[in-house]
């Protein structure tokens, strides 16, 4: 199901990538702010974290990590549907359940604050949420809308 709704990049991320089958985590892309109302552009931020992971060393003489031997596998970008947020939520929801399923660790790069609704929507089984951020973001709707940024952690 998850192919339907994915996009390539081609960035990936670090420039370095296993075979899907091999790699332990799963990396995804939601380039979407639509309800976004002060500054929107995080649009922007998963090319923009692909772009600039070309260019941080690989290797780390600290912890003796390299990069190259992490299996991160790059599943391209959420093909989202820019203002239709219940579309999108219910895209990254089947996305992050395949994902999920296969037994992958997940990492999403967004977007906005929404997209962690959608993500949790792929969870089925419970799940500790440890959610930081400089607002609550728990207001039963905003500007009309139950599906915001300023109520994902209500939903």
């Amino acid at each position: 199901m998850k192919e339907l709704y994915l996009l390539r990049n081609p960035y990936v991320f670090n420039g370095v990538e296993c075979r899907r089958e091999d790699s332990i985590f799963s990396l995804i892309g939601v380039p979407f702010d639509s309800t976004s109302s002060y500054r929107p552009g995080s649009r922007f931020a998963p090319q923009r974290v692909r772009e600039a992971s070309q260019n941080i060393e690989l290797y780390s003489l600290r912890s003796g990590l390299d990069m190259e031997r992490v299996p991160i596998y790059d599943e391209g970008d959420l093909a989202v549907v820019h203002g239709d947020v219940s579309e999108v939520m219910k895209r990254l929801g089947y996305v992050v359940e395949d994902i999920v399923n296969e037994g992958k660790v997940l990492i999403a790069l967004g977007g906005e604050h929404i997209i962690t609704y959608g993500i949790l929507r792929g969870f089925k089984k419970p799940t500790c949420v440890l959610y930081f951020d400089a607002h609550a973001d728990l207001r039963d709707e905003y500007l009309g809308y139950k599906l915001s940024h300023a109520c994902t952690l209500r939903r």
